[in-house]
C-alpha cells in the first residue's frame, strides 16, 4: 500500500498593502498609527491595507484624521493647519 500524499500546510496569507501620500499647509510633523515620520510632505508612504491614523501636528495646533485604504489602492491626506 502506497503512503499518504501529504497535503502542504496552508500558505500564509500574502500582507495586503497600500500607499498614503500626507500632506499640510503649512508643513508639519506627522504621525502615522502613532509612529512619527517627520515632516511632510510624505509621499507614498507604504502601509497595510485597513485603517489608519493620521495626526498633522503644526505651530498652531493639531489636526487629526481617519483614513482606510483598501488593497493595492493609495490615497492623499492633506490638511491645511491653524497659524499660530
Amino acid at each position: 500500500r502506497a503512503p499518504a500524499a501529504r497535503r502542504a500546510a496552508p500558505a500564509a496569507p500574502a500582507t495586503a498593502w497600500a500607499t498614503l501620500s500626507l500632506n499640510s499647509i503649512p508643513i508639519s510633523k506627522v504621525v502615522l498609527d502613532g509612529r512619527p515620520l517627520g515632516s511632510t510632505p510624505k509621499l507614498s508612504v507604504r502601509v497595510k491595507a485597513g485603517n489608519h491614523s493620521v495626526v498633522f501636528i503644526g505651530p498652531g495646533g493639531r489636526v487629526a484624521r481617519s483614513v482606510s485604504v483598501a488593497s493595492g489602492g493609495s490615497k492623499t491626506v492633506a490638511v491645511r493647519l491653524p497659524r499660530d
